[in-house]
Parts: C-alpha cells; structure tokens; sequence
C-alpha cells in the first residue's frame, strides 16, 4: 500500500491539548486521540538548560492525509512551540498499514478535494 496517510505525534504541557486539536483542525485535522503522560527529564536537564520543565504532559496522536501534515506541524510550531507555555514539540511519521476503513476514509477525502479543485 502506498503511504498516503501520516501520523502526527505532538507533546504539549498539560492543559494545551486542547488548543492543540484546535490548531490542527484548523489547517483540515478531523481530530486526535490525546492521552496523559509524565515527562521523564530530571533535575539534571533543568541545571544543564537552565529552564524549569513540567512533568505532566498531554500526547495527541493525529492522522492526516500527507498533504496537510506539515502545514499542521508549522501551525503547531507558530502557535504552541518552544516560546510558549504549552512546549509543544511534534513529529511525523509515515503510516505504511492501516486498517482498510481508516486507510480509506483519508485515501477518499483527498482524491474527492483533488477532484473538485479540477
């Protein structure tokens, strides 16, 4: 199967999961799983950097079409990055297998907007 779905993984501090779906719906997302996570860095990273990090995270998993991924990863950068109090940091990765419904769902979605910009 060709790839023509992506994974977005993006970590935020807790309480910006929600902003986060937000961005990403607004560049074409339809929405994400989010789960709660622990940041492992020590003390040590705090000392060495001389930034204060916040263990409680928040974890969306985002599936798009290929062509919007990193419209949303620059979204999420400009919006929720480094310089802000959320820290979000994402990445992608290519989703090779998915279930046929899944696969579909996102395979349809693109060839039908393709189609209407004809």
């Amino acid at each position: 199967m060709e790839n023509k779905i992506t994974l977005i993984i993006a970590i935020v501090n807790s309480g910006y999961s929600e902003k986060l779906m937000d961005v990403a719906v607004s560049k074409g997302a339809r929405g994400g799983t989010i789960f709660n996570a622990t940041g492992s860095a020590g003390s040590k990273v705090e000392v060495l950097y001389g930034i204060t990090i916040n263990p409680d995270k928040e974890v969306a998993m985002i599936i798009v079409p290929n062509a919007i991924a990193n419209k949303i990863l620059q979204a999420i950068y400009e919006e929720l990055g480094p310089q802000t109090e959320a820290k979000a940091i994402a990445f992608t990765m290519p989703v090779d297998e998915a279930t046929s419904n899944l696969a579909n769902q996102y395979v349809k979605k693109t060839e039908d907007t393709k189609t209407k910009k004809d």
